[in-house]
Order: C-alpha cells, then structure tokens, then sequence
C-alpha cells in the first residue's frame, strides 16, 4: 500500500510539473519511465529486505504438512531470499550442500524409493536448519543410483543430524536390506550462486 501512496505521489508531481514547465512528450514519458523504475526497485529490494515471498511460501508449505503457520514461520525466519542467501539479524550467510551417494540392485531400487520418501525425508525435515531435502535416482543396467540432496543453513545444524563428523555418512538399519555398499563419506560444497 505503501508502494501505491508513494507512486501516485511522484506521478501528480510528475505531471504537475509537465503542465508547468515546457517540454516535449519524449521528455515527459522518460521522466514518468525514470519514476516507475525507481519505484519497482524501491519495491524489489524492500520485499526482500521484508522476507520478499519466502514468507508467503512458508505459510502455504506449513498449513500443507498440518502445521501452524505462525510458528513455522517464527521457526525459519531466516529462510531464503529471492537470491539464495539467508537472512539473519542483517546479515548474510552462504548456504552448505550435502550431497550424499548410494546404489541398489535394479529389482529394489522401488522399494528403496519408498523407504527414502517415509523414513529419511521426515527425519532430514525433522532437524532445525534444514534448508531443503531432494532425493535422486537414476537407473543403469541393473544398478539404481541415488542420490540425497540437502541444503543446510550452517555446518551446526548438519552436526545436529549426522553427528561430530558431518562428512561421515549417516545410513539407518534398514539399508541393509538395499544398499550394495556403504559409502563412508558424503560431498559438501558451499553455495556460491543461485538463480
């Protein structure tokens, strides 16, 4: 609303000021152009400054999964900014990327899939400063690739999942039944660019 007073302000100034001072049109539609601009700009970075959409897009995910939007909300404050960062007190910090590998045999790689998306998904989501969990899979010949793809708010909040090495791979029991080894480490890598 605040965007919508302060336009109208600068186009009545704007157009009071072509009725007092000669110019052509080319001249009055860059100055009505400039102001726009401006405007959409002053805009731009006070949504972001503000929490931009994120906050809009934590209340529709919260009330998704049956939460209370408010504290979902108050809980991740920090999230994302239109330019990937995160937004704490004023300052920004660079996201970590935690790229973890597995195989199976072709004939489970369904029912690993399964297993994935109700036991690992909620227990990523389950720990504070999880940004995003993605799993990926990828079938060759008889083997089945996957690949688990988090992005973590800082190296604290990936020590609360996976423990005081957070480069040691974290497996549950269940893997047993699926995976063909144990990959003793995961990749991390820091954000550098989003688009």
């Amino acid at each position: 609303m605040r965007q919508i007073s302060v336009a109208l302000m600068f186009l009545g100034g704007t157009i009071l000021t072509a009725a007092l001072v000669p110019m052509d049109m080319a001249a009055l539609g860059l100055i009505v152009t400039l102001v726009f601009g401006i405007l959409f700009l002053y805009g731009h970075f006070t949504s972001l400054r503000d929490g931009g959409d994120g906050a809009k897009a934590l209340s529709v995910r919260a009330l998704a999964e049956g939460r209370n939007p408010e504290q979902h909300a108050a809980a991740h404050s920090h999230r994302l900014t239109r330019r990937g960062m995160l937004r704490k007190t004023g300052r920004t910090a660079r996201m970590i990327v935690r790229i973890w590998h597995g195989r199976t045999e072709r004939s489970k790689a369904d029912a690993y899939a399964r297993f994935l998306e109700d036991r690992a998904i909620p227990d990523y989501r389950s720990v504070a400063g999880l940004v995003e969990v993605g799993v990926l899979r990828r079938d060759e010949g008889d083997v089945t690739h996957f690949l688990t793809v988090t992005r973590w708010e800082s190296e604290e909040a990936i020590r609360a999942f996976a423990g005081a090495d957070i480069l040691r791979a974290k497996y549950y029991p269940e893997d047993r039944d699926f995976l063909l080894e144990f990959e003793p480490e995961v990749e991390h890598y820091s954000v550098v660019a989003t688009g």
